[in-house]
């Protein structure tokens, strides 16, 4: 993630993954992380860096969490300011793998140890699942199995359910023979990987097409990108 956005071409490699969505990610844009230099991720709810407005950012640690102190919060991978449709304040957001079990491990629940807090993170994703089947059929995301996948769905719902239109990007980066054995080979095998794991909470129609949220749009995408170099497996 870091090397594509140090590489040079991020911007125009965004936009090329979001023709057709109306998104656009300008240049001057923030974003959480930017590069090396700068590799915190955004954390809605707790620290988006100025993605997001303060009392946004409170409204959403409310629907998320009853006990705050030392409680997780999602981190992205990558979070940009964008435009849709030319002018309306937009955001995209990237969730990133580069092997087939970094998807396929997180086919669990939720693991709060928090009872206040586990119940409400159930509730809220239950509440983007209820809403999200109203328009689009089959949406059974939930706490307590594909938990990272549900809770990503049910954190771009909510941001674009408050009037902020949102595009999830699912990316892989195919190619790192040194990450793992099972590392992704090309854009087939990871969108294979993701669609039939998640069919049955997530129908494979729903990809790569508008959504409803509250009369607000949501893309999620399915995209996919060769690493920019070969990771070093570590010494045993």
């Amino acid at each position: 993630m870091l090397d594509w956005l140090d590489g040079g071409t991020f911007v125009s490699s965004i936009n090329q993954m979001l023709q057709r969505t109306e998104f656009f990610v300008p240049q001057s844009g923030k974003r959480m992380p930017s590069g090396w230099d700068s590799p915190d991720e955004a954390r809605f709810g707790q620290n988006s860096g100025g993605l997001v407005a303060p009392a946004l950012d409170q409204q959403l640690s409310d629907w998320w969490l009853v006990n705050k102190r030392g409680a997780n919060i999602p981190n992205w991978d990558l979070a940009c300011q964008a435009l849709h449709q030319g002018n309306r304040p937009a955001l995209v957001l990237v969730e990133a793998k580069a092997y087939v079990r970094e998807f396929t491990d997180e086919g669990k629940g939720h693991g709060s140890q928090n009872e206040q807090n586990a119940a409400r993170i159930t509730s809220a994703i239950q509440e983007a699942a209820t809403d999200l089947s109203r328009h689009a059929p089959g949406v059974k995301i939930s706490a307590d199995a594909w938990y990272q996948f549900s809770n990503r769905i049910a954190w771009a719902w909510k941001l674009a359910s408050l009037g902020t239109p949102t595009a999830l990007v699912y990316l892989g980066f195919t190619g790192d023979k040194g990450i793992a054995p099972d590392y992704l080979k090309d854009d087939a095998h990871w969108k294979d990987v993701v669609i039939s794991s998640t069919q049955h909470i997530f129908p494979a129609s729903l990809w790569d097409c508008p959504l409803d949220a509250n009369g607000t749009p949501l893309w999620v995408l399915l995209r996919s990108r060769a690493c920019a170099r070969q990771s070093h497996p570590s010494p045993r």
